[in-house]
């Protein structure tokens, strides 16, 4: 069904409420206003629950327990931990002892009362260390600068040193003798978080820093004596436990190799989706080269600083992004030397809502690589560009193209492509006419100079411009597969999921069900926050919403996910997609007729969509089409086909491509809209001519994908004969869209059809038929979650289940 998958996720976590200000980061998740945190205090045991605890464990019933209970509970506050490790002092000073004459435990109820009420579990525990063997001591604190848990093949390795053995053997026996920790598999773990930092504290620091650099240097031998510095799980403990004590690490031939070493953990953080972790490793690696890391060790300095940038966008930390690049740019006059900063700058100004300067500042750096662009772009440049480049396509068979051309080894040029890739979706919102230059210059390169991983982007958006611009759908389709092959050929699966939602959201629905191409689109989310692309995470997850929505998707489970999408973007700092999906959740809450305002509760600065429009009208004009977009959506099933016309017209004369799902979705819903105002107005030819041209292009788009558009099709064909007084011919185009809209399970059509149907009987004055169809609209609109829609007064006289205000 429809709940198959989960929307939302739920995280239960625990934590000490006395802890809390020695942690920034967890503070602030708690006090956040974008995650719904709630409280559950889990206070200690009540004295009914410590008596029902000590009545169990003595074997003795409540009764006679119960002022041993009530002073245990004084002194423990009920904590399960605490009251257990009480009553072994009790034992271990013969408070507690088990008497064989009256077979049962006994106690000197005053001696319990004379112990200090200040006694903790972690003297309790200290007290306990303090009496073991020393050997089991050492065992312990080494285990404890692990932190819960252990490896035995850890502890092996550092068995090899004279300062570590034994160390296995005296977990072991601690395990068998003292119960303060236990063996998990091939793993040691202590019983309690509080043990473990009982043990710790143990250390005296000077002594904890320098078992820390022992144990990390050990763990290191074979590393720090090579030139490879990749990571494995081994090494990767070995840095932590250096970083943990870098302050005491002063030899200067180590700065470079643990530099590297934490440059590599952080790479490596980055590949597994692990952005914060991956910024802490930079600024270890930073801490252990010096204020002098510039001089001594440029090359690692700069590419530190490079892995800053970078972790700091994919936590969403522009200022963070910002203060490494200052530093590149301070230190660095080399342009090749600056780019990778450049790119995640270009990257963080798109994705934190800055498009236009974003795409000023790429033209600019693209200018200094070799590629200029014009102050404009009419359609005869885009003509003339897309002629060009598809000559040029047409000496090459694809698979020439994968065998033949050479790698692209020019510095410059690789780097041009590389920013050409990235400004696309920026470039889409600010300036949607350059797309087609940019898709042609990228392919040109390419075929001229050697395909790079980047080349995919090129041959695809040639391939989106084709279909858009010129209908040439069969030959986009093949395009979008080859850039598909391009990433294979390179093997570039941090790209996968970035292509994979291109193709479902410009290409595929033209051949493929939206049903199908949304269920990717909400795959490829996943599987990009796998290989850290958030930014595409967030765009794949607004194109899924957007054809679930075209495809009838139920609009409740959809208010779920979005309020859920939403408050993820603004934690990623995803400024460039929310504004969008703000506007789509509000049409979805005006057709459930859910009394919720998404604007206001996004806390963006901004009221509505009018004021989205005003800000936005020049600087991101496809933001605008989208909110347009929206707002025509609503207005079709509202019957407001004056409001579709307006605004489909001004929708149209921001761009006239046919390329996404809602460019088409504004085309039928013109044609439909142009027909019922044709037979309402006289006079109106023209409403009529606009009508026929959607037909014919229907009739075109048809033949690429029965599945989505055969419905379409037919209900535009209902309603040109209806306006020719062809009624016969009308009621069967009728009940053939609404069977079709059926069968392709696009419930919210089946519904207009059967609405539209309705409307034609009532007009041949057929009432009784005419409220048929009507009630099956209705059933089709509640299927859909539509009660805001069917709160509407032409839906007075029919029981819709629901109690709405209406739209």
């Amino acid at each position: 069904g429809a709940d198959d998958s989960p929307h939302c996720l739920v995280v239960a976590g625990t934590y000490r409420s006395d802890e809390i200000d020695t942690n920034e980061v967890f503070g602030d998740l708690l006090r956040s206003d974008t995650v719904r945190v709630t409280n559950i205090d889990l206070a200690g045991m009540d004295i009914a629950g410590t008596n029902a605890m000590l009545s169990y464990t003595l074997q003795l019933p409540l009764r006679l327990i119960r002022e041993l209970a009530c002073v245990v509970h004084a002194k423990t506050l009920g904590n399960p931990l605490f009251v257990k490790e009480f009553m072994n002092s009790l034992v271990s000073d013969k408070e507690l002892q088990y008497s064989l004459v009256e077979a049962r435990w006994i106690w000197d109820i005053d001696a319990v009362k004379s112990k200090s009420v200040d006694v903790s579990v972690a003297e309790i525990m200290t007290r306990k260390v303090l009496h073991m063997p020393k050997e089991y001591q050492y065992a312990l604190s080494v285990a404890s600068c692990f932190g819960m848990r252990v490896g035995e093949e850890i502890l092996q390795l550092l068995e090899t040193s004279k300062t570590f053995i034994g160390l296995v053997h005296s977990l072991d026996q601690i395990v068998m003798k003292e119960g303060m920790i236990q063996k998990n598999g091939s793993s040691f773990v202590f019983q309690h978080d509080l043990i473990q930092q009982a043990v710790y504290n143990l250390i005296d620091s000077k002594e904890r820093d320098e078992l820390h650099y022992n144990i990390g240097v050990e763990l290191l031998k074979s590393i720090i004596t090579s030139t490879d510095y990749s990571v494995d799980r081994t090494s990767l403990l070995a840095i932590d436990q250096i970083n943990v004590a870098s302050s005491i690490v002063t030899e200067a031939s180590l700065r470079s190799p643990l530099a590297l070493l934490n440059l590599s953990a952080s790479q490596h953080m980055i590949e597994l989706a692990k952005p914060v972790s991956a910024l802490l490793y930079v600024r270890h690696g930073l801490r252990h080269l010096g204020q002098e890391g510039w001089v001594s060790n440029f090359d690692v300095c700069l590419r530190l600083h490079d892995a800053g940038c970078l972790s700091s966008y994919l936590n969403g930390m522009p200022r963070g992004v910002e203060a490494y690049i200052e530093e590149i740019m301070k230190h660095t006059t080399d342009m090749m030397g600056r780019m990778k900063s450049i790119y995640v700058l270009i990257r963080t100004l798109g994705t934190s809502g800055r498009q236009e300067v974003a795409v000023e500042k790429a033209f600019h750096f693209l200018g200094l690589l070799g590629e200029d662009f014009p102050d404009d772009v009419s359609l005869t440049d885009i003509q003339s560009a897309l002629a060009s480049t598809k000559t040029k396509l047409a000496e090459y068979s694809h698979d020439q193209i994968l065998t033949s051309l050479p790698r692209l080894t020019d510095e410059k040029k690789h780097w041009a492509m590389v920013i050409l890739a990235v400004i696309l979706p920026y470039v889409y919102t600010v300036c949607p006419n350059y797309i087609p230059l940019i898709a042609c210059i990228m392919v040109d390169t390419s075929l001229a100079s050697g395909l790079c991983r980047e080349s995919a982007s090129g041959f695809f958006h040639v391939g989106v411009v084709s279909i858009g611009y010129f209908g040439e759908v069969e030959y986009g389709y093949q395009l979008s597969k080859l850039s598909l092959s391009i990433l294979q050929l390179f093997n570039a699966r941090s790209l996968y999921p970035k292509m994979k939602c291109l193709m479902n959201g410009y290409v595929s629905f033209w051949v493929e069900p939206l049903q199908s191409t949304a269920m990717s689109l909400a795959e490829s989310y996943e599987e990009a926050l796998m290989v850290g692309d958030v930014e595409y995470a967030m765009i794949g997850s607004t194109v899924s919403c957007m054809q679930n929505i075209v495809c009838g998707r139920e609009l409740f489970a959809m208010e779920k996910e979005m309020d859920a999408l939403a408050t993820q973007m603004a934690q990623m700092n995803q400024t460039y997609n929310l504004f969008g999906l703000i506007s789509m959740h509000k049409a979805v809450c005006t057709l459930t007729g859910t009394q919720k305002d998404p604007f206001r509760a996004s806390r963006i600065p901004m009221k509505d969509e009018d004021e989205v429009v005003s800000k936005f009208a020049s600087e991101r004009p496809s933001l605008v089409q989208l909110i347009y977009f929206h707002q025509i959506f609503v207005a079709i099933f509202c019957s407001k086909y004056e409001v579709v016309l307006k605004l489909s017209s001004e929708y149209q004369s921001i761009s006239q491509r046919k390329a996404t799902i809602h460019d088409i979705f504004v085309v039928f819903f013109q044609g439909l809209s142009s027909l019922r105002l044709y037979r309402l107005q006289q006079n109106t030819p023209e409403l009529y001519s606009m009508g026929m041209s959607v037909l014919r292009q229907f009739q075109s788009w048809v033949t690429h994908s029965e599945w989505n558009f055969e419905n379409k099709l037919l209900l535009l064909e209902a309603e040109v004969h209806f306006s020719k007084g062809e009624h016969d011919l009308a009621e069967e185009k009728y009940l053939a869209a609404i069977e079709s809209a059926r069968k392709h399970r696009f419930v919210h059509e089946e519904g207009l059809s059967n609405e539209l149907l309705s409307t034609f009987y009532k007009s041949r004055r057929e009432d009784k038929k005419g409220q048929e169809f009507m009630m099956n609209a209705i059933l089709c609109y509640r299927k859909w979650g539509a009660f805001g829609l069917l709160a509407q007064p032409r839906f007075q006289d029919f029981n819709v289940g629901k109690d709405v205000k209406p739209i």
